[in-house]
């Protein structure tokens, strides 16, 4: 009886393990994608930029058949998709168009990906299916990624090849059998391993019959996880090299020369293994090897990255890069590449996402507390020791520091006085202190100062600069969504209450610009995306997503986006000017200096205006000013930048 229900140990074991190799098989073979191709380009670049996908099927492109995305200038690596409709035998060439205005990209990969299929392609390879540019410089830089540089108008990057052969593979509706049946497998055998090990220490199962004896001897065990070992290696190392995963003929080469590598280093380490284990007791050699394997599973990953599992997203930051051998800095390599490892070490994705869903899910708390905060409701707020006084009510501008900032914006706006323009400052407050009841309880707030409300308050009472406080607007406003709960930025009615305050306040000065446009002429559709910022950071924004609302005016739209124009070099802004063009003349011009609050302004406020020319910068740059001589200045600043203000002290002409 004893002995048959050992047996039946082994036998469930082996139920077990198909149990886990056929979830691996149906997940691997899941479908990705609804029968649409799908263009995926992976690029960096610290400037905004609106984006084109052109497909053709001859090489000719027309404006019908293109796709527009949006890149936020993060300077972290975003991925822009274009989801291709109709039928694939459209898609034979295609031209990436990254802006009009001048801009550097690092262009990172382009991929297409089907159902079931992918190909990517980077580094020299990309370069040879995309050899066709216009008005661009490409240099391939250290880490093989392509740098591109606008030189001139209309810049694009364009496929030289027909791609139609590519887009068949990808778009193959037969579900993939090799690599699914690779790692099916590979899992099935894991979990056989373990589940046998688990037996071997449970009471009585020393005493199995002969043929079970040698399976479950420490020396079998030891010698499946090096075999298993050494043909992860071999196996990840041919794919990397090859970088042609999709063809199942490759594959098959690849997996025969790693099972003869298998049985080369079999062979050469059995003996020694067999001595070394059967002079330790079985115990002690089972947890070593179980704890060895744990050590070098990530190192298995490093070469095989098909062992890790793949997330779209992760921390919103730039990753530290690979470390370069240089003669002159040799001795910083340790440090650099610490923090390389830190950043790209194997299962780091994973860990970084799970560890942000337990602190969500499970502790309602942030993971990552030195940077987001988490409130009631599911609400997320930015946070940093500094801000942590500003969500309590600590004063942190004294009277002297105060005068300070009255007088840089007094002489600022004397200057602009003195040549006709009206000067205007306008400053979004934190969501977090215009809805503080949604802060934790162990936030405590000691009073209800802040520090939009020291300058607003000083400026009231000793100030001519028209410094407009939106406080009390957006909390009338309450019957709608102001801020975003996972990004701290404002949607597109905190942005409306916005201008509508910044234009009657400008209207008061000035009849020509108009009264703002009522709310009942535009039209707000919710839209789901993965753009918040704070999840970004926690990298769960596929999760905790926002709710955006996309704007479309009821009425006509006089001013349209015209163009962008470069500024001098040593004047540093997130992204070259956007100018905004209206037909009449009659109305006074406009130059708005801005930070992310102010993007979701300038199609409203543009339509007061016969120019209007947005500078994301958070300085104030006179030499703008003489470049585009406006009638009217506005700069923006949200409440996380107003002790910025002490130090925004650039000198006047």
């Amino acid at each position: 009886m004893a002995k048959g229900s050992r047996i039946w140990q082994v036998l469930l074991a082996l139920v077990i393990a198909c149990f886990v190799a056929y979830a691996v098989w149906c997940e691997k073979r899941k479908m990705h994608r609804d029968g649409q191709l799908l263009i995926s380009i992976e690029l960096v670049s610290a400037q905004r930029l609106e984006c084109q996908l052109f497909f053709s099927s001859e090489n000719a492109f027309i404006q019908r058949d293109a796709i527009s995305a949006v890149y936020k200038g993060t300077g972290t690596v975003e991925v822009l998709s274009f989801v291709i409709p109709g039928a694939i035998d459209r898609v034979r060439h295609i031209r990436f168009d990254p802006g009009e205005h001048p801009f550097t990209v690092e262009l990172h990969r382009i991929s297409l990906e089907g159902p079931y299929h992918t190909i990517r392609w980077s580094g020299k390879e990309l370069h040879d299916r995309f050899d066709d540019l216009n008005s661009l410089i490409e240099t391939l830089n250290d880490q093989g990624n392509w740098n591109l540089e606008s030189v001139a108008e209309d810049p694009y990057l364009s496929s030289s090849k027909d791609l139609g052969t590519d887009v068949r593979v990808v778009m193959d509706p037969t579900p993939p059998r090799a690599k699914p049946m690779l790692h099916a497998a590979l899992a099935g055998a894991l979990a056989f391993t373990i589940l046998l090990l688990l037996f071997h220490w449970w009471p009585g199962v020393l005493n199995l019959p002969r043929p079970f004896r040698g399976l479950l001897s420490p020396v079998t065990f030891v010698l499946v996880a090096i075999d298993a070992f050494a043909f992860v290696i071999v196996l990840g190392l041919g794919l990397r090299r090859l970088q042609m995963i999709h063809e199942v003929r490759l594959l098959w080469s690849m997996i025969l020369v790693a099972l003869v590598a298998v049985l080369f280093v079999h062979r050469s380490v059995s003996r020694s293994v067999r001595t070394a284990v059967q002079n330790a007791s079985a115990r002690n050699m089972n947890f070593s090897t179980a704890f060895l394997i744990c050590l070098v599973l990530p190192l298995a990953c490093l070469f095989h990255p098909g062992l890790e599992a793949s997330f779209p997203f992760s921390e919103r930051r730039i990753l530290a890069p690979e470390p370069s051998v240089q003669l002159n800095s040799i001795g910083e390599i340790p440090a650099q590449f610490d923090a390389w490892y830190r950043d790209h070490f194997p299962f780091r994705k994973a860990l970084y996402r799970w560890n942000s869903l337990l602190y969500l899910r499970l502790l309602n708390t942030s993971p990552l507390p030195e940077a987001v905060l988490v409130g009631k409701q599911g609400k997320l707020f930015q946070y940093d020791r500094k801000v942590d006084h500003n969500y309590r009510g600590i004063p942190f501008f004294t009277f002297k520091d105060l005068e300070r900032i009255r007088h840089t914006y007094e002489e600022r706006q004397q200057w602009l006085a003195e040549q006709g323009i009206g000067f205007y400052l306008i400053i979004p407050p934190l969501s977090a202190n215009l809805q503080p009841t949604y802060l934790p309880d162990n936030l405590h707030r000691l009073s209800d100062t802040t520090w939009l409300g020291q300058v607003s308050d000083h400026f009231k009472r000793y100030s001519p600069v028209p410094l407009i406080d939106l406080r009390a607007d957006l909390l009338e406003a309450k019957d709608f969504p102001i801020y975003y709960d996972t990004d701290i930025h404002w949607n597109a009615y905190g942005a409306y209450f916005g201008y509508r305050k910044l234009m009657d306040r400008i209207s008061q000065d000035r009849t020509d610009v108009g009264p703002a446009w009522p709310i009942t002429d535009l039209r707000f559709d919710p839209r789901t995306d993965t753009h918040a910022d704070l999840s970004e950071l926690l990298g769960v924004q596929d999760i905790l997503t926002r709710e955006e609302m996309v704007v479309t005016p009821l009425r006509e739209r006089t001013a349209e986006y015209d163009h962008s124009e470069p500024l001098p070099r040593f004047l540093r802004t997130n992204e070259p000017p956007q100018v905004f063009i209206d037909n009449d003349n009659v109305k006074p011009r406009l130059l708005m200096f801005h930070d992310s609050f102010g993007v979701s302004l300038r199609p409203l406020i543009s339509q007061h205006f016969s120019t209007s020319v947005f500078v994301w910068s958070a300085v104030f740059y006179p030499e703008v000013v003489a470049i585009h001589k406006p009638n009217v200045v506005v700069q923006e600043l949200m409440e996380m930048f107003v002790p910025d203000m002490l130090g925004d002290t650039l000198a006047l002409p």
